[in-house]
């Protein structure tokens, strides 16, 4: 009988509650575009490496490329809201880095159809 090969993971990385899905919509709706960014019109993607402890709280972020005016800051803040679940590696505890890339794009402001008034005198 031959053993089937592959990859087995022995130990398992931190894991964000709900999946990337869950871990996306968070980033979302905690976003918050900073001023300086939306005066200067500036959007792009900021790239991010961060570190989870044993229990799974975010421990330290770093920034790998960033795009500057408040933005860097924002992908801080939200990559440190973050909670992982603590993995159960056979007794073994586990810091785990992960990567993560946080997109900055200038929201769309709808228009609101209001009618306008004019008054002559």
């Amino acid at each position: 009988m031959k053993k089937k090969k592959g990859k087995v993971d022995f130990i398992k990385k931190h894991e964000f509650a709900g999946g990337k899905k869950a871990l996306q919509e968070i980033i979302s709706k905690n976003l918050v575009y900073p001023s300086k960014a939306l005066e200067n019109k500036i959007e792009g993607r900021v790239y991010l490496e961060y570190t989870v402890g044993f229990s799974g709280d975010v421990e330290s972020v770093k920034i790998l490329k960033g795009i500057g005016l408040g933005c860097d800051e924002e992908a801080i803040r939200l990559v440190k809201l973050l909670k992982f679940s603590p993995q159960n590696n056979h007794g073994v505890k586990l810091i785990s880095t992960h990567k993560l890339q946080i997109n900055f794009k200038i929201p769309i402001i709808e228009k609101v159809n209001q009618p306008t008034t004019l008054t002559y005198t």
